[in-house]
């Protein structure tokens, strides 16, 4: 008979035994209070049961009530799903019925869910009937990955002009809010932005430092941090537009990112990521966005204020005290009150 080792046997006491509890209803109830409703503006429904869900990684409830994406390119997904499919931006008191199978839904997904490792992701679901009258009723299912959401935007819109803008300014966006979020932005708030905490039916809501502080990022958590990290470097290729700033962060520190050394080739593309950002709400300052009155007709136009105001709702609720909050409260503060009423127009 085979004698197990005593180092090894030692090892293994060496782990406590954890009692985990039976499975009760209330795990199957945590998933649909990580789903939300996104209800129709107008009492008539639709008479298909066409639905979609979309995938996010995280919500926390605004200012004023409204449930919203803690990322800002799926909360611009979300407000233009809304805008377009004439829903109203849900409430807390939206949370999904676990009987409620057909309505249009938001939901908190892990970025592991899409095969690209991605979010948003919409799965569409549509119900047809074959022909005869004892056809039965088939379903279909469709996935539409981040990048094909991106690019489902981009197509709507008519204007070469404006196209163009609209290209330029999510690279723009993308690139200050996730250099942001990496050199700003510590362990437990990026924790509560994209890693999608189990959430109990009473606390349905992803806050800031809710589930996790500074001082609870355990061992596990900082492997968490680790993939979170190449994810958010890879992302939208910010990795490929700024190879030596992906080259200089290393191992995640429990509170932070850091920076090796700061070589020309990293202050120069540092330097760039908020020259471009300047630039840009200075070009948009231009076009009138902002200031002028909120989604107008022009839907080309819609589109990149629903993109702007993602991005601004995001910075305003999360990056407090950073660069890039300093500079839209003091050379553009209009900004900052002109997403809200986008958010109430929308």
């Amino acid at each position: 008979m085979t004698t197990i080792p005593q180092s090894i046997r030692s090892l293994f006491k060496s782990f406590p035994i954890a009692t985990y509890p039976p499975v009760t209803s209330e795990s199957g109830q945590a998933f649909h209070h990580r789903q939300f409703t996104l209800q129709p503006k107008s009492s008539q429904r639709n008479p298909d049961n066409d639905h979609f869900s979309l995938g996010v990684y995280g919500l926390f409830e605004s200012s004023n009530g409204f449930i919203l994406a803690t990322d800002p390119e799926c909360l611009f997904s979300q407000l233009q799903l809304c805008h377009r499919n004439d829903l109203k931006i849900p409430t807390i008191s939206a949370s999904c019925d676990s009987s409620d199978e057909t309505s249009h839904k938001i939901m908190i997904l892990s970025y592991q869910a899409s095969k690209d490792s991605q979010l948003p992701i919409l799965i569409e679901n549509s119900e047809s009937l074959g022909n005869g009258s004892r056809a039965k009723q088939s379903s279909n299912r469709t996935v539409r990955s981040s990048f094909a959401l991106h690019e489902l935007a981009l197509s709507k819109i008519t204007n070469r002009s404006t196209y163009l803008i609209s290209h330029w300014a999510d690279q723009v966006l993308y690139d200050i809010w996730t250099f942001t979020l990496l050199t700003e932005l510590d362990a437990s708030q990026l924790l509560n932005l994209y890693s999608s905490p189990t959430i109990s039916p009473a606390s349905p809501i992803v806050k800031t430092d809710q589930y996790y502080t500074s001082n609870a990022v355990s061992p596990i958590h900082t492997l968490v941090l680790k993939d979170l990290l190449v994810h958010l470097l890879s992302r939208y290729q910010f990795r490929s537009r700024y190879p030596t700033i992906a080259e200089n962060f290393h191992n995640y520190l429990p509170n932070f990112v850091v920076i090796q050394g700061k070589p020309a080739a990293l202050g120069s593309e540092i330097e760039k990521i908020f020259e471009d950002f300047i630039s840009l709400l200075h070009h948009l300052q231009e076009l009138g966005i902002g200031s002028q009155s909120i989604l107008e007709d022009d839907e080309d136009k819609r589109i990149i204020e629903l993109k702007i105001a993602s991005y601004l709702i995001c910075i305003k609720q999360f990056m407090q005290g950073t660069k890039v909050y300093a500079i839209v409260e003091e050379g553009y503060p209009e900004l900052f009150t002109w997403c809200d009423l986008v958010l109430q127009d929308c």
